[in-house]
């Protein structure tokens, strides 16, 4: 998790009021604000590539792919990030006037870094199961070709592990596959 920006605890509107005026995102954890670290030209390379794809094949179908600007919260409002890749299907709801809450994602998207990997895959994984709307949590690796979907089942989560070059990425959710080839175009050799 990224070091922790204010030392007291914040109402979620208290976060927005302090968000708004940043010139950094941060986090909203329970209470408390979290700086968000910057990313790297491979981490850049993949989330442009995931967003391309899945803005292509969703065309049409009622979905939007939405970039790392998006905030998306929890509906008790205790929890709230900026996924590096968001898709909403059918209407949007949001927190407030501002339209700038997402509450109703589908699909996520976190392409993990080394400093960040723990707490995307614990922590943060398990804020974001509390989003009803949520479907599928997908975590793509910057350094293998690897990518690890987590879907809705209830009354758990499976998990379903992608790799390799000739690999493919299912979204059941969107109905759509992406090669692995596609998602990891252009990636530095690792």
């Amino acid at each position: 998790m990224a070091a922790m920006r204010y030392p007291r605890p914040f109402t979620f509107d208290e976060y927005l009021m302090v968000e708004r005026e940043a010139e950094y995102k941060s986090e909203y954890w329970d209470g408390m604000i979290y700086a968000m670290s910057g990313g790297t030209v491979r981490h850049g390379t993949l989330a442009a590539n995931l967003i391309s794809a899945l803005h292509s094949r969703l065309r049409g179908k009622g979905c939007r792919t939405m970039s790392s600007d998006v905030r998306v919260a929890t509906d008790d409002l205790r929890f709230s990030a900026y996924p590096d890749l968001t898709v909403s299907c059918g209407s949007n709801r949001y927190y407030g006037d501002r339209k700038d809450v997402l509450l109703n994602p589908r699909v996520v998207v976190e392409v993990l870094s080394p400093s960040t990997e723990a707490y995307d895959l614990g922590g943060k994984f398990a804020w974001y199961q509390r989003i009803e709307s949520l479907q599928e949590v997908v975590y793509v690796r910057q350094n293998e070709w690897k990518v690890e979907v987590r879907r809705r089942a209830e009354p758990e989560w499976l998990t379903v592990i992608v790799e390799g070059a000739e690999a493919e990425l299912t979204l059941p959710s969107l109905q759509i596959s992406i090669p692995l080839a596609e998602v990891y175009e252009d990636v530095e050799e690792f």
